[in-house]
This record gives structure tokens, sequence and C-alpha cells, in this order.
């Protein structure tokens, strides 16, 4: 979301990195979704986060602090969905684990992780996704960027790296992990 865009670039301003940095590109784009564990889950749509609790749906998010929690909380916030998950965490990948463990029905992951989380046997990803509607999809979105730093050692290294990011073989291979062009 340009909420958590703009909590990233003021993130590196305070710190004092934006002054070190030429003028950042966005280079990729990441969207939150419900994640679902493809057999068991009772989780069937996005309006099953709203089954009150304790009556038979567990899911799990970022906590609101982390890049991924803003996101999940901006998504929700537009999807409407009002009650609070069961638990916190305070990055996906502990999700993912408590959801691989069965220890949730859903978790509001980022795609990249949907896509990275597979059988070790068969290389079959182990989670569904629901999207959150097209209307929420600027809230459920992260983009990233990039930029050389001016006091690089090796700018022009540096600055090649960006350019293959950038570039449509850069991009091939970041779809390939379940990232998007950054305006996707």
């Amino acid at each position: 979301s340009m909420t958590n865009m703009k909590t990233v670039i003021n993130g590196i301003d305070s710190s004092g990195l934006a002054s070190k940095a030429t003028t950042y590109k966005l280079f990729a784009s990441n969207r939150v979704v419900v994640a679902v564990p493809k057999s068991g889950s009772p989780v069937t749509s996005l309006r099953s986060l709203s089954t009150p609790k304790g009556q038979g749906v567990s899911w799990i998010r970022c906590v609101d602090s982390a890049p991924c929690g803003t996101v999940a909380a901006a998504a929700l916030a537009c999807a409407q969905i009002t009650r609070a998950a069961d638990a916190t965490f305070s990055n996906d990948s502990l999700q993912v684990a408590q959801l691989r463990l069965g220890q949730a029905d859903a978790g509001i992951i980022y795609h990249s992780d949907v896509v990275a989380t597979k059988d070790s046997v068969s290389g079959k990803r182990l989670f569904r996704e629901i999207a959150f509607p097209k209307k929420c999809r600027a809230a459920a979105t992260t983009r990233y960027p990039i930029a050389v730093m001016t006091d690089s050692s090796h700018p022009a290294a540096a600055a090649d790296f960006v350019k293959y990011v950038r570039s449509h073989s850069g991009r091939l291979l970041l779809n390939s992990f379940g990232f998007r062009k950054p305006n996707a």
C-alpha cells in the first residue's frame, strides 16, 4: 500500500540513508492474500474471516508494526473484515510455520510466501490463496524501492544490478518467486 511505501521511505529518510541514495525506483510489488491449507480448512472465502471467534475458524496475521501487518490491516479494513485475528506474529515466516503445523485455518501472508511454500517431496504448493477484492488491490499491495547508494564503493556494479533487477529478465526472475511488476 502507499501507506506501507511511505513507512519504508520515511524509515529510510530518518535513518539518513535517503541522503546517500540516488533517486529510488520501484522494482517489484507483492500482495497479501488469505493463505489456506489445501486440505482441512473451513475457510472458503474472505467472509470466513468474519466468523465469530470460537465458532470453528481461526486465522492469523502479522502485527501492525510489521510491514506485512500494516498491509494486512489496510486490506482487511478495505474488505470490511472487522474481526480480530486469533493470533499475530512478527513476520510471514512465523505464520507459514503455524499454518504448516495446522495451528490456524488461514493466515494473511504475502503471495510470494504462498509461492515459496511447497511440499518437500511433490514440490506442489501447500496453500491455496484467496485474493482480496479488486477494489482493495492498492491496500493489499506493497511496492519495493531500489537505488544506488551515493557512497557505494562499487557504483557501476550497483547501477548494473539495479538495471538488471528492473530489466525484463530481472522481472521474470522476481515473478518466478511470486513478485509482480511495481504497479501491478
